[in-house]
């Protein structure tokens, strides 16, 4: 890594010229002591920031840094990772040993999903793997001022972060990035690729979510309303920051609504399919209290008008068991459970038969508008309607035998997509 000594002015620390004849242990004069760096970091920085290139344009790059010979587990080291695939390089600090810069660095490349870790260095070692890189400390500071001089110096001189063909470094060393100005381009990829599912917490719900069960102390709550006590935001400011809120969360919102009706479907057609197959039916069950002829009269009674507290008092059950008997029994049965107001004459406007004809109808491209005026109902109930009969009917249908496995899957496919047709109109109506 030496380069040969240039000509002209040398700009020589007390540190060079206390070492200038002593010899590095691989043959060449090494850089040692206490290194006044600054005369290569500071007067840099001006055009480094307008070209991306660290290399001073004032020939202050003459003062060449050696590689140390370093006892091992020493700590406040340079140290340069080498790819023996590819060649590149990484220059990095650390304040401790080696061995724990490693273990980070190893730890952070291989749990992305944690850390969300997508720098050049660490792609590198996942592409090519851990044991392709070769470790070695090439300098040691005395403290961290020092340190961070020295790995700016060494990223400079190395040229690991003006030219990808050569290294992995992503900022000019010392303290990172900060004060590290981004371009535009820069802010709105992170922004992109930040956003939607690519943002750590997209999906998280529950306990799944990092937050979750997480609670502020009291001193930290006060902290909270000191550092917004006072503040007053503008109007137009406000409106701002609404329209920033509901644009980051409409897509994740589209994603929940969707998902609990999912939920609630699937839920559903499992427990009446399960019913039907006489599933809750346990060695322990207690006999019924009812037969099935009994349960047959209750469905009919029902559908005439028949109120459920008129039923129950000639049956050995309570109201919510003649109700249960008539939501779930009968539609798996062959008694289509019709909504009765009371003791009146009122009657659901769709039967299960009119749901299932809407179903099919859609199915063949009939619009929602255009059926909800056949049917005359407006379109909300038309399509809650169409997508309830479409979670319960598949189980009754296996029941009869009437169907087989793969025009289930097709009914409950097409109950899916009602359910996010109402979604979208839910939000659309939102908006």
């Amino acid at each position: 890594m030496g380069h040969p000594e240039p000509d002209g002015p040398h700009y020589e620390t007390e540190a060079h010229a206390r070492h200038r004849d002593e010899p590095a242990p691989n043959g060449r004069f090494a850089v040692q002591g206490s290194l006044d760096l600054h005369l290569i970091t500071e007067n840099a920085g001006a055009a480094a920031e307008e070209s991306g290139d660290c290399r001073p344009s004032d020939g202050l790059e003459r003062v060449i840094l050696q590689e140390k010979s370093v006892p091992r587990g020493s700590s406040m080291i340079i140290y340069r990772a080498t790819n023996r695939i590819t060649g590149k390089i990484y220059i990095g600090k650390t304040v401790r040993h080696l061995y724990h810069a490693k273990a980070r660095h190893r730890q952070r490349a291989m749990r992305r999903d944690l850390y969300g870790s997508d720098s050049y260095f660490y792609a590198a070692i996942r592409k090519h793997g851990w044991s392709a890189f070769d470790w070695t400390i090439i300098d040691q500071g005395e403290n961290d001022t020092e340190l961070q001089a020295l790995e700016r110096a060494w990223i400079a001189q190395t040229g690991s972060y003006r030219d990808r063909s050569i290294g992995y470094n992503m900022t000019p060393g010392g303290d990172g990035g900060a004060g590290r100005k981004l371009s535009p381009e820069q802010i709105a990829g992170i922004s992109l690729r930040s956003s939607g599912k690519g943002n750590p917490g997209w999906g998280k719900f529950g306990k799944a979510h990092p937050a979750y069960g997480h609670i502020k102390s009291p001193e930290v709550r006060a902290a909270i309303s000191r550092a917004h006590k006072g503040k007053k935001v503008s109007s137009e400011t406000r409106a701002k920051l609404s329209a920033t809120r509901v644009a980051m969360f409409a897509e994740q919102r589209r994603e929940t609504l969707r998902r609990q009706e999912e939920e609630r479907c699937a839920r559903r057609a499992a427990q009446a399919a399960k019913k039907a197959a006489g599933g809750f039916k346990g060695e322990k069950a207690r006999a019924s209290k009812v037969t099935d002829q009994q349960r047959a009269e209750i469905c009919r009674r029902r559908a005439a008008g028949e109120s459920y507290s008129a039923i129950a008092r000639d049956v050995s059950l309570k109201l919510t068991g003649v109700r249960a008997v008539v939501l779930h029994w009968g539609p798996l049965n062959g008694y289509p459970f019709l909504r009765v107001v009371a003791a009146s004459n009122h009657r659901a406007k769709l039967t299960d038969k009119d749901r299932m004809t809407i179903i099919s109808r859609y199915n063949d491209g009939e619009a929602i508008a255009a059926l909800a005026s056949a049917f005359n109902v407006i379109t909300a109930a038309l399509t809650v309607a169409a997508a309830g009969t479409a979670c319960r009917q598949p189980a009754m249908l296996k029941a009869s035998a009437d169907m087989n496995l793969a025009d289930l899957k097709a009914i409950q496919s097409r109950a899916q997509d009602l359910v996010q047709a109402k979604v979208d109109q839910k939000l659309d109506n939102a908006a």
